[in-house]
């Protein structure tokens, strides 16, 4: 927090204390994989191995995985085409 970076966590307990204390940027698991998706490092292959490897080891967040990916894709198809350099 010191130094103005974001705080990635999934415990809630944690997520409120940091944004409690007043930090503005508290991210989780499913919001930096979102993130990935939206610049193009995982691809819809990578999204399905990566909720199936998350629910075979017994997580929970897979809901929130699928609703980060969409986000994403909306986000993605709204920007703006990036500037072509010919």
């Amino acid at each position: 927090m010191k130094y103005r970076k974001a705080v990635l966590t999934d415990d809630q307990k944690a997520r409120r204390l940091a944004s409690d204390a007043g930090h503005k940027t508290v991210q989780t698991t499913p919001h930096l994989f979102g993130w990935l998706i939206f610049v193009g490092r995982l691809g819809d292959h990578d999204k399905d191995v990566v909720i199936a490897e998350h629910r075979g080891l017994d997580g929970i967040l897979g809901k929130y995985f699928e609703e980060a990916y969409l986000l994403a894709l909306q986000y993605r198809l709204a920007a703006p085409a990036p500037k072509s350099t010919r």
